[in-house]
């Protein structure tokens, strides 16, 4: 499990052995996350993995990019602009 948290955005990243990464907006409590399309901050979507267990999330803020890692030592990385999330490479 990892959980990495953007205060200016109030932006909860998180990944679990469910093989789902998540992202949260704390204030409106309600999950924001999109694949491939631009979701309203509202929507609760909640993006799909590969078929292992996630294990490592390192996020770089100034890119806005997420390193998602699964047991098997895959790497995939997400833009995690505010209002999206995509798979940018795998």
């Amino acid at each position: 499990m990892g959980l990495y948290y953007e205060y200016i955005t109030g932006y909860l990243y998180s990944i679990s052995e469910d093989k789902f990464f998540k992202v949260y907006d704390v204030s409106q409590k309600g999950i924001i996350a999109g694949t491939n399309f631009q979701f309203p901050l509202l929507t609760n979507i909640e993006v799909l993995v590969g078929n292992f267990p996630l294990t490592k999330l390192v996020v770089q803020k100034t890119a806005k990019r997420a390193f998602v890692g699964n047991k098997k030592g895959h790497i995939f990385i997400y833009d995690i602009s505010p209002v999206n999330i995509f798979l940018l490479s795998k």
